[in-house]
């Protein structure tokens, strides 16, 4: 897939504009979830466009085995994306497209593989979620990540891995003590409504635990049923999830009680396994109050929906000996955030929440924790992926002979995307190829380019709005919508509908405060953590 990878240096915004004129035509709303390949439509079985632009007779055979080839191709990405897995889609996507293109087959075979794969609303919907994926990279791993000003030092929380209960080896601790490692890095940026965080740090791969330290961050999230175990002021035992719960991609109400207080987050998490990498990206895209989604997911009774939203990101870059990690949180209020919230914020809670992160996320990999049963049964597969992609990370330190990633040394945004196979870097290069060649090839297999711009509209519920596909990257981020649940397959995920009932729970009294929400002028700014 290398020819995947040489074109994806340039950031996400730089595509902007081949995206809009890329042919990827948007399909009807009511076009059903099916991954059979439209091929009466999209491709004639007696004649498809030559080289020179004119008909070439095809044979049956040909144009079967095509239709073929990319209707097995389009099925298996249809159940990787109803399971949120965007990068298992561009995997099956590229693999069937570099196939095409082997000595075993004509290039008329592969013109119509290309064109029916391109012109289908999986592709759309893959392009424009790794789009997504990579703008959030951009977003964590840039230049001063997108802040005006860059960011101002807040905090250093030390990192006492013996006494989390973490077993160091050797070899960890002098990678560790190498780059100077000392503890998590705490950075802010405030201006106006809006309070930017990023926590940056490095801690040990393995600890002596079954799991990785990878599955701490996995297992924190995606068990929403023990999120009491680290967020003490969260309602009940965690958020109450809106869709069945799926492996990588899930709706929560995430209410909250404090400062007497009841606010409700609607929260959009994802989680991309780039394995080719070792890199896992999530991110956590809170909804503002005027949000489409709020109509179908009003807050529960007796809460309001949170005033602005929290937008948080996280890229893990997982090697041999130590994992390094940034998180960046985009915390938006009503009006200007007052000064003495900035400052409670940056200079204690922030610190605060980072250690007693740091101690739930040890407990989360215990052999005798709260979270065993769950990663034991590891019902969705996540910690097995986890597992997998920590060993791709250590294989690669072997084959790579790369420099530790550490806070001020993370893989830059360009690194993790040209080096990934990358369906965004096949869009590229296609469309470069086709503006090189005018009617040679590329133009041939471009789907037809009948889609005038428009405003991203909200998914539908198989993700078949392939407008969304041609929209800015920068736009993608923010108008990230889905109206309502994907086609649920049975047996794909197990079935679990006690997942969904709205239980009222007391809140537990007398906890430490990990996660805090502080109001200003009877609740017109509200800072969640």
């Amino acid at each position: 897939m290398g020819c995947c990878r040489s074109a994806a240096a340039q950031p996400p915004e730089v595509l902007a504009a081949a995206l809009d004129a890329a042919a990827v035509p948007s399909s009807p709303s009511e076009a059903p979830a099916s991954c059979e390949p439209p091929c009466a439509e999209a491709v004639s079985s007696s004649a498809v466009p030559a080289a020179s632009g004119g008909p070439s007779v095809v044979s049956a055979e040909v144009t079967a085995a095509a239709e073929f080839t990319a209707g097995e191709a389009l099925s298996a990405c249809r159940i990787k994306l109803d399971l949120g897995d965007v990068t298992g889609a561009e995997e099956v996507l590229l693999a069937a497209l570099q196939a095409s293109g082997s000595e075993d087959h004509g290039e008329e075979f592969r013109r119509i593989v290309v064109d029916l794969i391109r012109s289908s609303p999986e592709y759309a919907e893959t392009l424009r979620e790794a789009t997504w994926m990579e703008q959030v990279i951009h977003d964590v791993l840039g230049p001063g990540s997108g802040i005006a000003g860059g960011w101002t030092f807040a905090a250093e929380v030390k990192a006492d891995f013996t006494t989390l209960g973490m077993r160091v080896d050797d070899a960890t601790r002098q990678v560790l003590e190498g780059v100077g490692a000392t503890g998590i890095k705490i950075f802010y940026a405030s201006a106006g409504k809006t309070l930017n965080l990023k926590i940056t740090g490095i801690i040990p791969t393995q600890v002596g635990f079954t799991l990785p330290a990878l599955a701490s961050f996995v297992a924190m999230y995606h068990e929403t049923e023990l999120w009491k175990q680290w967020h003490p002021i969260i309602h009940g035992n965690g958020p109450t999830e809106l869709w069945r719960r799926r492996p990588y991609h899930n709706l929560w109400h995430v209410p909250v009680r404090a400062v007497m207080q009841s606010i409700c987050e609607l929260i959009e998490e994802r989680m991309f396994f780039i394995r080719d990498r070792g890199i896992f990206v999530m991110a956590l895209d809170g909804k503002t109050p005027g949000d489409e989604l709020w109509k179908q997911f009003p807050p529960p009774k007796g809460f309001k929906a949170m005033p602005g939203a929290n937008k948080t990101k996280l890229v893990v870059a997982v090697q041999k000996h130590t994992t390094a990690f940034t998180l960046t949180a985009s915390i938006e209020g009503e009006v200007a955030i007052p000064d003495f919230i900035v400052r409670f914020v940056v200079t204690w809670l922030a610190p605060e929440v980072t250690r007693r992160m740091l101690r739930a996320g040890a407990a989360c990999l215990k052999r005798d924790g709260p979270h065993s049963a769950a990663t034991t049964a590891d019902s969705e597969g996540v910690y097995a992926e986890s597992v997998s992609l920590s060993a791709r990370g250590a294989e690669l330190d072997d084959a790579e002979s790369r420099a530790v990633y550490c806070p001020g040394a993370m893989p830059s945004p360009e690194a993790v995307c040209s080096s990934r196979a990358s369906l965004v870097a096949f869009e590229r290069e296609h469309l470069q190829a086709k503006s090189v060649a005018g009617d040679s090839f590329a133009d041939a297999t471009a789907a037809p380019s009948t889609l005038e711009p428009t405003t991203p509209a909200p998914r539908d519920a198989h993700g078949d709005d392939n407008a969304a596909a041609l929209e800015s990257p920068a736009e993608g981020v923010e108008d990230n919508a889905i109206s309502c649940e994907r086609l649920w397959h049975d047996g794909l995920v197990g079935d679990s509908d006690d997942r969904f009932a709205k239980v009222e729970v007391e809140v537990e009294e007398q906890q430490p405060v990990s996660h805090c929400c502080c109001s200003s002028g009877g609740g017109n700014a509200i800072v969640c953590i």
